[in-house]
């Protein structure tokens, strides 16, 4: 007899994402809401014929947000001690699913560097060639899987000592977050 509902186990890999984002500094913006795309697929879609295929949702929410960050720049700082760093490149950190040999998708980090200095085509072909890049394990999967297994208050210290200064979390984790964007439809 079944209770509505199934469970399945928290993929591992899935634990460093959740340390990143909870990782936000206190004055991040988060947001929820729902919007309209249709005319923005639409849109997106009549570029299909120059582009080779529909232009990546993604994409163009990532070129809008990283050239509005462009003419605020303090929104995209990161403090230290008492000082922030403004950064002159907006780098954005986003996750994308990329399809696995078993129909089963990972999610996978991708950084768009400099990304208010491209064009929506720059940012969609990398999106595009991050999404078909074969497979990576880290170097040492055992290592990183026994420090996914660590409790997450100990993976996150672990992981704010490591990236304490604002150059190693730019370089490593951009300065500006895009959480995944999903598309329902009829």
């Amino acid at each position: 007899m079944s209770d509505g509902y199934t469970t399945r186990p928290f993929p591992l890999l899935r634990r460093g994402i959740v340390d990143f984002m909870t990782m936000c500094p206190p004055h991040a913006i988060h947001g929820f809401g729902s919007v309209d795309v249709t005319d923005t697929m639409a849109r997106l879609r009549d570029l299909a014929e120059p582009f080779g295929s529909t232009p990546s949702l993604t994409a163009y929410v990532a070129f809008c947000y990283a050239h509005a960050l462009d003419g605020h720049r303090h929104l995209a700082s990161i403090r230290r001690g008492n000082r922030i760093i403004v950064f002159d490149d907006i780098d954005v950190a986003t996750i994308v699913e990329r399809e696995r040999a078993d129909g089963s998708y990972l999610p996978t980090r991708a950084y768009l560097r400099q990304a208010n200095r491209k064009t929506f085509r720059q940012l969609h072909d990398e999106l595009r060639d991050i999404q078909e890049r074969p497979e990576r394990l880290p170097l040492d999967q055992a290592r990183f899987e026994r420090f996914l297994k660590l409790p997450g208050v100990v993976r996150r210290a672990l992981i704010r000592w490591r990236f304490r200064e604002p150059m190693a979390w730019k370089r490593n984790y951009g300065n500006a977050g895009l959480s995944s964007l999903t598309r329902f439809a009829d």
